[in-house]
């Protein structure tokens, strides 16, 4: 199970997991496929947002553990780059399930909320800056 993957730290695991079951939707028709796809895709949205935070994690600690600015500045642009990637998922499931479920189902509204909060902390990010993110660290 893809989501055991990122419950036990493994979220490399859990990204391959979902992209099978992405590429597995493509072999199937109708409604099997747009279930499986817009599974898929929201696993990934999940497992990108979750890389995003587990990197900015490891930013704020290499920060605040060594004042090593090089390294927290990597870990925060890869988490920038995780939760793009997370907003591109985000919005191809949200596609998906307005075409098969409706604008009203429970899938579209959940992946739409995913993807406004995920839009908010990309936009964070960008209005403030890294440079402020790590002066609130201090």
């Amino acid at each position: 199970m893809p989501d055991d993957c990122l419950y036990d730290n493994r979220p490399l695991d859990a990204e391959a997991l979902f992209q099978d079951s992405l590429l597995k939707a493509q072999m199937l028709g109708g409604f099997a496929r747009a279930k499986i796809r817009f599974t898929a895709l929201e696993g990934l949205a999940k497992t990108a947002q979750w890389s995003a935070d587990m990197g900015l994690a490891r930013a704020k600690l290499d920060w605040c553990a060594s004042s090593n600015m090089a390294s927290a500045m990597s870990s925060a642009n890869g988490s920038l780059r995780m939760l793009q990637a997370a907003e591109f998922f985000c919005a191809e499931a949200e596609a998906k399930a307005k075409e098969w479920f409706g604008p009203d189902s429970h899938r579209t509204i959940w992946v739409d909320r995913k993807r406004l909060e995920v839009a908010g902390e990309l936009q964070k990010i960008v209005e403030n800056g890294a440079m402020d993110v790590f002066e609130q660290w201090i």
